[in-house]
């Protein structure tokens, strides 16, 4: 942040395979930020508690609108998760804190929408030749 409060962008070479920044080169950058408005989360959690019971904890933490919770891979004893939050004031500690509260650990961060409004992906030449 500038001393005027605003987020700046921190460009990083941390990549994984499939092109998504991972969690540990932004934890301390969305840490303090409070003007996240919507977080994609790519989580490893137990089969319990169930993607019910996960979502209403997340759900009822100050700032979350709403939290969308899709099940892509399961193992014996792990689910693979995506995790969509969305709200107007979204605290990363808060939604770290309650997911290991849960057993939950982030794996990485794969979106993050900050500042007054939501910009919305828009694809570009360059998103299919990267895919190529």
């Amino acid at each position: 942040m500038d001393k005027n409060g605003q987020i700046l962008v921190v460009a990083t070479k941390n990549w994984k395979s499939r092109g998504i920044v991972k969690y540990k080169a932004l934890g301390n950058i969305l840490s303090r930020s409070k003007m996240i408005r919507r977080l994609v989360l790519d989580v490893l959690k137990p089969h319990n508690p169930s993607v019910v019971e996960l979502s209403e904890a997340l759900s009822h933490l100050e700032g979350v609108e709403g939290v969308n919770i899709i099940i892509y891979e399961i193992d014996q004893k792990v689910e693979n998760a995506k995790v969509v939050i969305a709200g107007s004031s979204i605290d990363f500690e808060n939604i770290k804190k309650k997911l290991e509260e849960m057993g939950a650990t982030i794996h990485s961060v794969d979106e993050v929408a900050a500042g007054k409004r939501i910009v919305e992906e828009v694809r570009t030449p360059q998103d299919i030749s990267a895919r190529m």
